[in-house]
């Protein structure tokens, strides 16, 4: 990772961010389809889970909001939701999981491919998240 002081402007924290996520998306992504929205999100929580328990957070049903953030912030891990335009040449609107600023893994939210056909709707998401499914 770069170095990063008071001298960083925001185009060299653009332009690390999408190197770094270029990075992982060409090596590490894959994409998974879904007869419906509802199964794409079910996997999408799957892959958030898997991310968080590899950055060392185990967030359990019925977890306090406050105690989910403090266990984030001692372990360095950010979560950000990123909405991009859908002409965006790199970027994809979804999970951007952070641990101690390196992207620890990225998961889209469900989109539908556009095509000419659409008899049979399906719902995609790609991730970063490897072995979940």
């Amino acid at each position: 990772m770069a170095y990063i002081d008071k001298e960083t402007t925001l185009g060299d924290l653009n332009r690390m961010d999408r190197d770094n996520f270029a990075h992982v998306m060409k090596r590490d992504a894959k994409t998974y389809k879904f007869q419906t929205a509802k199964a794409a999100r079910l996997f999408m929580g799957q892959c958030v889970d898997k991310i968080m328990r590899k950055c060392g957070i185990k967030i359990r049903p019925g977890m306090d909001g406050k105690r989910i953030s403090r266990l984030m912030a001692s372990r360095k891990v950010k979560v950000e939701h990123r909405v991009y335009d859908e002409k965006e040449p790199l970027y994809q609107t979804g999970l951007f999981i952070y641990d101690n600023l390196e992207i620890a893994g990225f998961v889209s939210s469900p989109f539908k491919q556009e095509s000419e056909i659409d008899l049979i709707p399906a719902f995609y998401i790609r991730t970063t998240v490897k072995g979940v499914g």
